[in-house]
């Protein structure tokens, strides 16, 4: 699977906290359109 797979070197965020940042990553859109307004969430905190 590894041999047909592609691997991503880089990635790019306009964000340098990580919640942000993990949320493009993992949707592939702005953090914005996630409803990340670039502040870091805790599990405890709601949105978490």
């Amino acid at each position: 699977m590894a041999k047909e797979g592609m691997k991503f070197t880089d990635f790019y965020v306009s964000n340098n906290a990580c919640t942000p940042s993990r949320c493009a990553l993992l949707t592939g859109c702005y953090a914005d359109r996630g409803g990340m307004d670039g502040r870091v969430i805790f599990r405890v905190m709601r949105a978490g």
